[in-house]
């Protein structure tokens, strides 16, 4: 009677043994998992930090393009203007000549 008492706590202690490796494995296995997700997860900050900087970097040559836009425009203006200028001068000359011939 005590030799199969003996025997059976032997094989349930065999199956706690085999449990318990199994749960170690599957702690091991979740600890990879963690680490993994980890390397992901920092990728991702990095990704995001990356991200944030080329939308400054956006940003910033949106703002140096709009600039430049309304500069062009003055400067369109300006040309316009000196133009205006310059056909009234060639007019007011042509008209000089014309009327120092009469």
């Amino acid at each position: 009677e005590e030799a199969e008492e003996v025997s059976r706590l032997n094989s349930s202690l065999a199956e706690v043994e085999a449990q318990i490796e199994t749960y170690k494995s599957q702690l091991t296995e979740m600890q990879v998992k963690c680490e993994k997700f980890d390397s992901v997860s920092e990728d991702l900050g990095k990704s995001k930090v990356d991200i944030s900087s080329m939308q400054l970097q956006y940003d910033s040559l949106e703002a140096e393009l709009s600039k430049s836009k309304n500069d062009l425009e003055d400067l369109q203006k300006r040309y316009d203007e000196l133009d205006r200028q310059f056909l009234r001068m060639e007019e007011a000359l042509l008209s000089e000549e014309t009327s120092s011939k009469l």
